[in-house]
């Protein structure tokens, strides 16, 4: 088959590279060559002889080719199609937008090609409607449109060109930029467009020379001096090009002097500029309106003599940095305080029908080098429907130092200070919420001291006084809910920290909290801070935290969280999370800490807990506190409750529940946990007085907990009273360890039913907690060291005790199984323990036992001299079956005669061990030692008790 020889087939369109000819190559062995050049895609005829180069004549060729080496013997047939193209049109000018209008150049590569073009928007084509002939540069106003397109003979058309432009007048501009200027200055106006008209405006319209009548006036190129008045003048310049659009408008803003005067004693109204003491003097109103007319950031002066108090009738807005000084005697770069000044007043014009925010100072993009001293701001008069602040802050870290803001009333939410993505600082300020309405379809609805939300806030309240409701706003009512600080919308922040002490205090409301924390909110909270929860009142809900989904910091010296007085129910800190997007793990204290959380009063039947912890997306840590759950009165009371699959870690507190009278009272009480992240560790837990139930720690349906090494105390007052209380309802304690706790039941010689540990499971339920080398005390009447109580059929109940300590005292039992009738139980190991009591074992069930009891490697010892008593009783629990095994190493019995001194070794005899009240026992390995040193094996005194 033959072969193109020096030109491919394809498209040529570059000047000078496009071909004349086709040349072919003739296989070896060939005797000749045929082609044929009918149109693309026509079956090949009329074909020739090829004796020289194919002449390419036409725009498009299409050439098909064969060799032969006799006349029947034919090749395969070679095709190649040749297109030969007019370059594309170029301009001189690349498609945009120009400031002056100009002429556009087009231009083609290939010799003599015609370029044809169009205006409105249709393709370019010789003669046709639309389309223009070009022969000299095109020239028109505003915009232009082009598409263009070049053509030769015996070429294909060129592509298509297409390009737009704008023809737009240079912005107009001044010869003095936006500012502040001692003194008048000369002012001249240009612009880049050649031959352009500038037209302006000083009153604040925009120019507009093709308006009917025309607004503002043309300028004529000289200098001009303005005399200008308050509020500064505001230029404002539009630029008309010859041929162009004209310009956007530009403004400018010029004021005599950064620096401006108010006189407490001789202010007026009057509008003249003053730049030294003895010229006219501006009011309030005045220096900040030229602040804002100005705009800019260079920071702006207000320097006040008086005493001055000032109303407003519409906010104070502050746009740009700003210092206010105290009086004009003394140089401002060393004044810092404005004591003369005393308040700032926004009165609405009508304060019943107001439906938009209120405010009287707003603060927008205040950077942080601005400060305000030493006066007043009151929030607007009358109520809203939707909210009232004293001062707004956006995006703004302006810093106030003794400042007093106060908040008045609202329909719906009331605040002192409203803070969004801002950081400012407050210093030593008193800042009070207003009064918020009853309406209660917002989450966050009320009163508040300060508002803080935006993942961008982070203020400092450092020192004074803040609370949601004022000497003003609480005279108006209670609202629905208060918080003296709220932290929303992923806010963060710092309160305290400082030398003096920083006070935060909800109000009189039926929800009345200290600080608020929401939706994310991450700030810190320091030494010397005092958080109070409710005033004078008893509210509905009271806590001195409240944390909704939020991860504060509390770490400092000398942090007091309470409830405040009365609430029904309060807490200290009250936790929850139950939205995954927005879980809660606050962290309160660390090693440096000293905190304290409790709640006040006495709350007659109201629930107290000095911390409260709920929902499943909630865990966080609490160390190194003192919390209580009431100091006195009626209710349940805890120290901490947990529930709800909240998973805390709590180490190295001292954690009291407080009295609760005739309702139950828990250092700890934890339910509804299984999961595992609940660790109690290193904790002095306590409970207070109660005739119901007390007890140090109580943890029902938990699993997965670690309680290690904690000192648990039951109640010395009231009946019963346990160190630990474990209870199995719906799931086990599978996964519950008990380590190296020392654990008391009560300390009361004279008072019945006490506990060291009560393990209680209803039917159905397997519970298998853990004890490894704890020390369990009871004191009392028929009281237990350890209760292990199974009731309904079926029950498993079943710890594991192994290097234990239970010491009944003189007249308690170290251990007791108490099964239900029909239980078929599983009964506790006790491994290598050491039990000291009346009855070191005892089981009270009637039926059998199905499963062996074990006591290995212990120390067991009865009362007294035996007489009577019995040091390891399990006979019950063979009536009427048969006992596996029973394996008694190292047993000791000891004859107490006097507490404290050495025992006498005893020989065992069946008065004092009875394992065989009926028949059934199938092994007994039994082996009786002596002992006649005390402690034996270097056992120590349980903690607590005097010896046996």
């Amino acid at each position: 088959m033959p072969t193109f020889a020096d030109i491919q087939p394809g498209s040529y369109v570059e000047p000078g590279l496009v071909p004349t000819t086709v040349s072919l190559n003739l296989p070896v062995g060939a005797l000749g060559l045929r082609y044929s050049l009918s149109p693309a895609g026509d079956t090949p005829t009329g074909w020739l002889d090829y004796t020289e180069p194919i002449a390419l004549s036409d725009s498009i060729t299409t050439v098909t080719a064969y060799a032969y080496t006799s006349q029947t013997n034919v090749s395969g047939y070679l095709t190649g199609t040749f297109v030969l193209q007019t370059a594309a049109v170029t301009a001189d000018l690349a498609a945009g937008t120009y400031d002056t209008r100009l002429a556009l150049s087009l231009a083609c590569a290939t010799p003599d090609a015609e370029i044809w073009y169009s205006l409105d928007g249709s393709v370019p084509a010789p003669g046709g409607a639309g389309s223009q002939r070009y022969s000299s540069p095109i020239l028109q106003d505003d915009r232009l449109a082009v598409q263009a397109r070049a053509w030769l003979s015996g070429r294909e058309a060129s592509i298509v060109f297409s390009a737009d432009y704008d023809w737009v007048t240079a912005p107009a501009s001044a010869s003095l930029p936006t500012g502040v200027y001692a003194s008048e200055q000369l002012l001249t106006l240009a612009c880049a467009t050649a031959g352009a008209a500038i037209w302006y405006t000083v009153d604040g319209l925009d120019p507009d020379r093709d308006a009917d009548p025309p607004v503002g006036e043309p300028y004529d190129g000289s200098a001009v001096a303005y005399s200008w008045g308050e509020p500064g003048l505001r230029l404002r310049v539009r630029a008309y090009g010859p041929g162009c659009q004209p310009t956007a408008v530009v403004e400018y803003r010029y004021l005599w002097s950064n620096v401006f005067y108010v006189d407490g004693v001789n202010g007026d109204d009057n509008l003249n500029a003053g730049t030294a003491p003895g010229s006219p003097k501006k009011t309030i109103r005045a220096a900040l309106a030229l602040a804002n007319a100005v705009g800019g950031t260079d920071p702006l002066a207000i320097r006040v003599a008086g005493p001055f108090s000032y109303v407003e009738t519409e906010p104070l807005r502050i746009l740009r940095p700003l210092t206010l000084s105290g009086s004009y005697d003394t140089a401002f770069s060393t004044q810092n305080t404005i004591a003369n000044l005393t308040e700032i007043r926004y009165n609405t014009s009508d304060p019943g029908t107001t439906a938009v925010p209120a405010y009287t100072l707003l603060l927008n993009h205040v950077d942080g080098s601005s400060s305000l001293d030493s006066f007043r701001v009151y929030a607007p008069d009358g109520t809203t429907d939707i909210g009232v602040a004293a001062i707004v802050l956006d995006q703004t870290a302006v810093s106030f130092t003794t400042v007093r803001f106060s908040g008045l009333a609202a329909r719906e939410i009331s605040a002192g200070v409203a803070i969004r993505d801002s950081s400012p600082l407050f210093v030593d300020c008193t800042i009070e919420g207003g009064t918020g309405g009853s309406v209660t379809t917002g989450e966050y609805h009320g009163a508040y001291g300060a508002w803080i939300s935006g993942p961008l806030a982070n203020p400092e309240f450092r020192g004074g006084t803040i609370s949601a409701l004022g000497d003003l706003g609480a005279a108006l009512g209670e609202p629905t809910r208060s918080a003296g600080l709220l932290f929303t919308e992923e806010a963060r922040g710092l309160v305290g920290g400082v030398a003096s002490n920083t006070v935060v205090q909800g109000g009189q409301a039926e929800v009345s909290v200290g600080i608020l924390f929401g939706r994310g909110a991450a700030p810190q909270l320091l030494g010397n801070l005092t958080v109070t929860g409710c005033g004078a009142t008893t509210p509905a809900f009271a806590a001195g935290l409240f944390i909704d989904g939020a991860s504060p910091v509390a770490q400092g010296d000398n942090i007091v969280i309470r409830s405040g007085v009365t609430p029904s129910p309060a807490y200290g800190i009250y936790c929850i999370a139950t939205d995954p997007l927005y879980p809660a793990n606050p962290q309160i204290g660390d090693a440096g800490s000293t905190i304290t959380v409790r709640t006040d009063g006495n709350g007659s039947g109201a629930l107290a807990a000095g911390i409260w912890i709920s929902g499943q997306y909630a865990s966080g840590t609490i160390q190194a506190c003192s919390i209580t759950g009431r100091t006195a009165g009626a209710g349940p009371t805890y120290g901490i409750w947990i529930g709800d699959k909240a998973r805390p870690q709590i180490s190295r507190c001292d954690i009291a529940s407080g009295d609760a009278g005739a309702f139950p009272a828990y250092g700890i009480h934890a339910s509804n946990i299984e999961q595992a992240g609940l660790l109690i560790e290193q904790n002095r837990l306590r409970a207070g007085v109660s005739s119901v139930d007390a007890c140090g720690l109580y943890l029902e349906d938990v699993m997965f907990a670690k309680v290690r090494r904690n000192r648990i105390y039951g109640s010395d007052a009231g009946v019963p009273s346990s160190g630990v209380d474990l209870v199995a309802n719906t799931v086990g304690l599978d996964g519950v360890l008990l380590v190296a706790n020392v654990i008391m039941g009560t300390n009361q010689p004279t008072s019945s039913g006490h506990f060291g540990v009560r393990h209680r499971v209803s039917g159905g339920v397997v519970s298998r907690p853990r004890f490894y080398n704890n020390t369990i005390v009871v004191d009392g009447l028929t009281s237990d060291a350890f209760l292990n109580l199974a009731d309904g059929v079926a029950a498993q109940a079943r710890p594991y005790l192994v290097n234990n300590i239970l010491y009944g005292a003189t007249s308690s039992v170290a251990f007791r199984e108490s099964l239900a009738s029909g239980g078929n139980s599983n009964p506790a190991a006790l491994l290598t323990n050491s039990l000291f009591g009346m009855d070191s074992h005892y089981n009270d069930n009637t039926v059998p036992y199905t499963t062996a009891v074990t006591i290995n490697s212990g120390i067991l010892t009865g009362d007294g001299d035996c007489a009577g008593n019995v040091c390891l009783d399990v006979s019950a629990g063979f009536t009427g079956g048969a006992l596996s095994i029973i394996t008694i190493a190292f047993f000791f019995v000891y004859d107490w005669h006097l507490a404290g001194t050495p025992p006498d070794p005893l020989v065992m005899d069946g008065t004092n061990l009875r394992l065989l009240a009926s028949s059934g026992l199938v092994s007994e390995d039994f082996y009786d030692f002596y002992g006649n040193s005390w402690p034996a094996a270097g056992l120590p005194w349980p903690i607590g008790a005097t010896g046996p």
